[in-house]
C-alpha cells in the first residue's frame, strides 16, 4: 500500500522548526514527507502568533491549504493562543496540541548542515509588549541529559551537521527552575564534547549573562564567538515601561565586559522602534546609545500592538509614519556602524560554512553571523569545494552587510 505524502510548513522562529520536526516524527511516521504541497495528500502547518503580521500569515496559510482539498493538520503558537477561536471559526482542520519539549524522536528535515535544539519552553519574564508567557506558560528547562541525548542523535543521524544552535525564549535563564542556579555554562561544556564544529547560542537575556557564561564562550573551542542579547531599547524610561531589567549603564558595562573578555566577539542585539510613549528625547537616547555601543549586528522591529499585553493600554501610540521615519534613521546609523565593523575583517582569514554556490561565488557564513538574520560571505575558489563544509577564506573587501574574499588554500 502506497504511503500518504505530507508537506510541512513551519512558520515563525527556529523554535518552531524544532517542534515541527518532533511532530513529524511523532504523528506522521507513516507519511512520506514531500517538498511540494501540490504533490502532498496532507499538509501540516506549524503556526506563529508573536505579532499581528505573524498571526495573519498563519491564518492565510491555513485557509489556502484548506482550498487545496487536502487533509490539513495545524499546531503551534496560533493554536495555543487562540484555540477556541480557531476551532470554532475554521472548519476542515485537524488540530494537534502537544507539549513535545523533551526528546523522543525527531525527523531531521529542514536543515542539513545547521540544526537547532530547544533547551526550554515558556518564559518567566514579564516584558510589557510580549504575549508569549500568557500561552506558553512559565519557564521549563529540559534536563542536561535529555538535551545532550538529542544533540547526539542529530550528530549521529546527520553527521554532516556542522553547526548546532541553542534556542529558547530566554536561553541564559536555562536551568534556574530545575537546578536552582543558571546551568547554561555547564550545558555548553557537555555539548562541546558531542562533536559539532560550531555551537551557537541565541536569545540571551542581559540580566543572566554571567561571567561564567562569557568564559565558557571564550574558552570552548567550538563555541562560536558570537553573543545574541536582545536589549529592546536604550532609554532608561522606555526600558522601565517595557518592564525590562537594567538600564543603559548596565548594558554598556555588560557589552564592555564581553568585549574585554572576548576581544574577537561579535555581538548582536534587537530593538523595538516606536514603543508607546517613545518621545523624541527617548528616541535620541536610543540613537546615542547605539552610537556608543557600536554593536556588530542589530535587528530593528517596529512596535506591534498586541491585545492582552500591558503595552496595549499604554499611551500615546506612535504613528506608523513616525515609526517608519525613526526606523530609517536608526537603520542608516547602524549601517554605518556595520560598515566600520566589517572593514576590520578585511585582511583576515575566517572560517566559513558554505551554504550555496551561485555559479560564480561560494556563499556562506562566518562564525560571526547567524543564519538568515546576519550577513554573508561571498568568495571565489579555483578548487571545487563542498556545500556544507567549513573552509578558510581570506577576506579582501566588505560593504555595509557582507564580506568578500577568496578560498585560502
Amino acid at each position: 500500500m502506497q504511503k500518504e505524502k505530507i508537506y510541512c510548513l513551519s512558520l515563525g522562529c527556529p523554535k518552531n522548526i524544532v517542534d515541527s520536526e518532533k511532530i513529524l516524527a511523532k504523528y506522521f511516521k507513516e507519511y512520506n514527507i514531500v517538498k511540494d504541497p501540490e504533490e502532498a495528500t496532507a499538509i501540516f502547518i506549524n503556526t506563529c502568533s508573536f505579532i499581528y503580521d505573524a498571526k495573519d500569515e498563519s491564518v492565510n496559510a491555513i485557509l489556502e491549504s484548506i482550498e487545496l482539498n487536502k487533509k490539513v493538520f495545524v499546531s503551534g503558537c496560533l493554536i495555543e493562543q487562540h484555540y477556541s477561536e480557531i476551532n470554532e471559526n475554521i472548519k476542515g482542520i485537524n488540530i494537534i496540541k502537544d507539549d513535545i519539549l523533551n526528546f523522543e524522536d525527531r525527523v531531521l528535515y529542514f536543515n542539513e548542515y545547521t540544526n537547532y535544539i530547544k533547551v526550554s519552553e515558556g518564559c518567566n519574564r514579564t516584558c510589557s509588549f510580549c504575549t508569549i508567557p500568557s500561552f506558553k506558560g512559565s519557564y521549563r528547562s529540559r534536563y542536561i541529559e535529555d538535551i545532550v541525548k538529542e544533540a547526539s542523535f542529530i550528530k549521529k543521524s546527520r553527521p554532516q551537521t556542522k553547526e548546532l544552535i541553542l534556542v529558547s525564549q530566554d536561553t541564559s535563564y536555562y536551568g534556574i527552575d530545575i537546578y536552582n542556579r543558571p546551568m547554561l555554562p555547564r550545558l555548553l561544556y557537555e555539548l562541546s564534547d558531542v562533536g559539532f564544529d560550531w555551537i551557537r547560542v541565541m536569545y540571551l537575556y542581559p540580566q543572566t549573562v554571567s561571567d561564567d557564561l562569557i568564559m565558557a564562550i571564550k574558552n570552548l573551542p567550538n563555541l562560536v564567538k558570537y553573543i545574541d542579547i536582545p536589549l529592546q531599547h536604550l532609554s532608561n524610561s522606555v526600558l522601565k515601561r517595557m518592564n525590562r531589567w537594567g538600564n543603559f549603564e548596565d548594558y554598556y558595562n555588560l557589552i564592555n565586559n564581553i568585549r574585554e573578555t572576548i576581544p574577537e566577539v561579535s555581538i548582536r542585539s534587537a530593538f523595538i522602534i516606536g514603543y508607546p510613549g517613545e518621545s523624541e528625547k527617548e528616541f535620541e537616547e536610543l540613537y546615542n546609545g547605539l552610537e556608543k555601543l557600536k554593536l556588530d549586528r542589530v535587528g530593528f522591529f517596529k512596535y506591534s500592538d498586541e491585545d492582552g499585553t500591558v503595552s496595549y493600554s499604554q499611551r500615546p501610540k506612535i504613528s506608523k509614519k513616525l515609526k517608519d521615519d525613526r526606523l530609517k534613521i536608526v537603520s542608516e546609523l547602524q549601517e554605518n556602524i556595520s560598515f566600520e565593523v566589517l572593514k576590520k575583517r578585511v585582511g583576515k582569514k575566517l572560517n566559513v560554512i558554505i551554504e550555496e554556490f551561485d555559479g560564480n561565488d561560494y556563499i556562506g557564513r562566518s562564525e560571526y553571523d547567524a543564519p538568515e538574520i546576519d550577513g554573508l560571505v561571498y568568495f571565489k575558489s579555483k578548487k571545487r569545494l563542498n556545500i556544507g563544509n567549513i573552509y578558510p577564506v581570506f577576506i579582501e573587501s566588505s560593504d555595509y552587510h557582507d564580506i568578500y574574499g577568496v578560498y585560502a588554500e
